[in-house]
């Protein structure tokens, strides 16, 4: 894994072929989403192309909050309705 300097310590960089591995794609795939801007560019270093990590597990962590907001809105509103019974 490649590493860069930073203000704070080393920040780990990781190259298309990680990213891909840890969102379940192709690497095809990968720079597909980048070019739609579905995914956050990566910054060239040198005549590489690389992801912060702590981007790439941002972005996951994102979309994971708002899977399960919107899983926890599909399931509230499938919940049965409350009826008052009539005797």
């Amino acid at each position: 894994m490649d590493t860069v300097e930073v203000e704070d310590g080393v920040e780990q960089l990781v190259n298309r072929h990680v990213v891909a591995q840890r969102l379940d794609c192709d690497p095809s795939t990968l720079a597909r989403m980048v070019k739609e801007g579905r995914f956050i560019p990566p910054i060239q270093v040198g005549n590489l192309l690389r992801w912060r990590e702590r981007d790439v597990n941002a972005w996951i962590a994102e979309r994971a909050a708002a899977s399960r907001k919107i899983a926890a809105a599909a399931a509230k509103s499938i919940e049965p309705q409350k009826r008052s019974r009539r005797v």
